[in-house]
């Protein structure tokens, strides 16, 4: 474990009996603060009235300044923890009668006057009400913000510090104002000397144990605090030094960054550079951090994760406040970002499958060109090149590249091309229909949307195709599948379309009452389709027609386009003279359009629901079936079936006591059978 802080510096003192006293005083004479790192100034922190009177004012005294420090440069802030002595005592005034203040200072000489004061606390507010142990301060030296100034401080060139109080009252005889615990001026950008890093097999905890420490004689301060899994951390940090072997893991804390002069936290005046977080991983597979805890950032500090090396960084966690979040081909990005504003995750190529961004992604490098699963408010391409969306939802893609950009969108939600130069493809999905029989009929139609989309004669034993998703097809549509050839009965199937396309194999049998009646249906004249009626026109030169020729032609008819989109599995041509109206696919009927009286022979025909095959305004149509003979099963050849079906037919007709020659003669009395 190791949670790595600046070498301390004892600069402020020269009395060893001092160096953990870190008091300062309202006497003349002055104690110096404790060691820290703040190089500034020997003399800059002591503070006094110059009258000896009770009250405290500034001092601060920077001849003896170990050299200017320049704040506008790595996001240099300070922090430290402060402690009353005393506070039922040390009556301090309100926040906005600047109750406790903070000054800093730049140029040279005692009691600088180029200055900027922060009034930081008050008896109205938490840090200076009750006696509540150390109060955390953090103030970046070219913070905004103040209340007060003097001159014109110089942040690039800041010499000394202050902190004072401005009381209400100042009872008994106490000198002893405040305690201060080891002050550190820390700096925020990546591989800065001063930068608090992780390294080692490392958590966040590790932090908390190097300030609190285990007891009083290795505490440096109280500004790093733990409660449950929820950590306060008011300082810049790298994960990693570039050179030492790491490996963090924050075991899912919710990690929590202070905000600039927020309602009763005044004591933090920090810019949006203060409290930046670094990736700082060695080039090793060794090396590596998990961040699947929750971050909340007060400030838009940015995040810089662009590690492009062999170390592994996984980022699964929440991601809320911070400023710009860069991240490498090191880091794996699947967490929920919602940064600062307009501020933008920035991607280096790292994989980023999965990721949920509230805001802008931009993509940086084209070493990652497929992306799987990610929630984007705006995707934005700064490289022009092809990419890869898939099943992702992205509300708007924007390219700053100069050149093309490509998109094949496979399964995803593109809401808005904003472009330039964007091209939005929808990806082939395939399709692959085997085991036709040459020369058949395909019909598709998708159920789903009520559109017919394949209607075609397939000259080989497959029909393959291609498709964008959405275009005729999409995913979950139900489709009704027909194949049909003259000499083959119906085949049909129920498909549903999958993420990648849809595939059907077929089976197609032969038809032996086809082939034993022996004539091509193609070649039967006299029968046409109505397709507003759904029914057969008859208009047959000879005006007759034999039953069997029907079902010949119907074959042939369901091999046309219309055919097999309207009349498919109509007609049921069990034997060769018979044939039934198979209702509940196709109720149709008959209609003879001329006035001559049609004559069907040798076929029965009828309806599978009873009612009459003959259409209502239908000229004149004689059905002369077969002869019909009562049959006692087993003694006629016939199956028992076949004896019970051509039993239920002589009793639907009424002729159980007729015989052929009575049936004919019937017919040549040109008697008209309708049922």
């Amino acid at each position: 474990m190791a949670f790595n802080l600046p070498t301390a510096q004892y600069l402020m003192t020269t009395d060893a009996d001092n160096a953990n006293r870190g008091t300062f005083r309202t006497a003349p004479e002055l104690d110096r603060k404790t060691g820290g790192n703040f190089p500034i100034s020997t003399n800059a922190a002591q503070m006094s009235n110059s009258s000896g009177e009770r009250g405290v004012y500034f001092g601060l005294d920077a001849q003896d300044s170990t050299g200017a420090t320049d704040g506008t440069a790595s996001g240099k802030v300070i922090v430290a923890s402060w402690q009353f002595n005393s506070p039922n005592r040390i009556q301090v005034n309100t926040l906005a009668n600047r109750g406790v203040v903070f000054r800093l200072a730049s140029g040279t000489g005692n009691s600088p006057t180029d200055f900027r004061e922060f009034s930081i606390a008050g008896n109205n507010t938490p840090q200076a009400s009750a006696q509540a142990g150390g109060v955390t301060m953090c103030v970046s030296l070219d913070a905004t913000g103040f209340d007060t100034s003097g001159g014109t401080y110089d942040p690039s060139a800041a010499t000394a510090w202050g902190f004072g109080t401005n009381k209400i009252n100042l009872a008994g005889n106490s000198s002893s104002a405040a305690f201060f615990q080891r002050v550190f001026l820390f700096d925020s950008d990546k591989g800065a000397a001063n930068l608090p890093t992780f390294t080692g097999a490392s958590n966040f905890t590790d932090a908390v144990t190097v300030v609190q420490g285990t007891d009083y004689t290795n505490k440096i301060g109280s500004w790093v605090t733990k409660s449950g899994t929820a950590i306060f951390l008011p300082c810049p940090f790298s994960i990693g030094d570039g050179s030492t072997a790491t490996i963090f893991n924050d075991n899912s804390a919710s990690v929590i960054s202070p905000s600039n002069a927020a309602d009763n936290q005044k004591n933090f005046r920090i810019t949006d550079g203060a409290m930046q977080v670094h990736l700082d991983m060695r080039d090793n597979a060794a090396d590596s951090a998990t961040l699947s805890g929750s971050y909340t950032w007060g400030t838009a500090a940015d995040w810089d994760f662009n590690v492009n090396n062999a170390s592994t960084c996984l980022l699964s966690g929440n991601f809320t406040g911070m400023g710009k979040f860069k991240i490498g081909s090191s880091v794996t990005a699947t967490g929920t970002f919602d940064l600062d504003g307009t501020k933008k995750v920035e991607s280096y190529g790292a994989t980023i499958d999965s990721i949920t961004v509230k805001g802008q992604l931009r993509i940086r490098s084209n070493e990652v060109t497929t992306f799987t699963g990610i929630n984007v408010q705006l995707l934005a391409f700064d490289l022009a090149g092809t990419y890869t969306l898939t099943n992702s939802i992205v509300n708007e893609v924007t390219n700053t590249s100069g050149g093309a950009v490509i998109i094949n969108n496979v399964g995803s939600t593109i809401t808005t091309n904003t472009g330039p130069n964007i091209t939005i493809v929808l990806p082939a999905k395939n399709i692959s229909v085997t085991g036709i029989v040459a020369g058949s009929r395909l019909r598709v139609y998708n159920k789903t949307t009520s559109a017919q989309v394949v209607n075609e004669v397939v000259s080989g034993t497959s029909y393959t195709a291609s498709y964008a998703e959405g275009v005729g097809y999409s995913v979950g549509n139900v489709l009704d599948l027909r194949v049909t050839k003259i000499d083959k009965l119906e085949f049909s199937s129920t498909v549903v379309v999958g993420s990648t396309g849809w595939n059907s194999l077929v089976s197609q049998s032969a038809n032996p009452v086809y082939a034993a009646h022996g004539v091509n249906g193609a070649t039967v004249s006299g029968i046409s389709w109505d397709s507003g009626n759904l029914q057969f026109d008859f208009n047959d030169a000879n005006n007759q027609i034999d039953g069997a020729d029907i079902g010949a032609w119907y074959y042939y008819f369901i091999t046309t386009e219309v055919g097999i989109a309207e009349a498919f599995k109509a007609l049921n041509w069990s034997q060769i003279n018979k044939i039934t109206n198979v209702t509940g696919n196709v109720s149709m009927t008959f209609d003879n359009t001329k006035s001559t009286p049609l004559r069907i022979t040798n076929c029965w025909i009828d309806k599978d629901n009873g009612s009459s095959i003959i259409a209502t305004a239908s000229n004149s149509i004689q059905i002369d079936p077969p002869a019909v003979f009562v049959a006692q099963a087993g003694s006629s050849g016939l199956t028992p079936d076949q004896a019970t079906e051509l039993t239920a037919v002589k009793a639907k007709t009424d002729l159980l006591n007729f015989t052929g020659a009575d049936i004919k003669a019937t017919l040549d009395d040109e008697a008209v059978f309708t049922y």
